[in-house]
């Protein structure tokens, strides 16, 4: 067995696959530690507001969890226990635009 992760799966490349296809996700802030799982109607409302093409992946936003967090929210999906839905570019990127 390998020491990384699978390739992500192609039911979470859009919002619109995961919901079609009963994708889990989850929200986990990188600082205040709060994660929620997102339901169905919290991945409909994403759709709404960014379109059925809109995807996750190598995605963050802010932390609205916790009251005066400065972290950043990123997302994990289910299969078989919570991977992460980014990459090691995605972190590289990240690193570069914060300074």
């Amino acid at each position: 067995m390998g020491k990384t992760a699978p390739l992500i799966p192609s039911s979470y490349r859009t919002i619109a696959d995961t919901i079609a296809r009963g994708g889990r996700l989850k929200a986990q802030c990188d600082t205040c530690g709060e994660s929620r799982e997102l339901d169905r109607l919290a991945l409909e409302r994403i759709r709404h507001a960014k379109g059925a093409d809109y995807c996750l992946i190598g995605r963050r936003s802010p932390c609205r969890f916790t009251r005066g967090c400065a972290g950043w929210v990123r997302f994990f999906y289910w299969n078989a226990f919570w991977w992460p839905l980014w990459r090691d570019r995605d972190d590289t990127r990240w690193l570069l635009a914060s300074k």
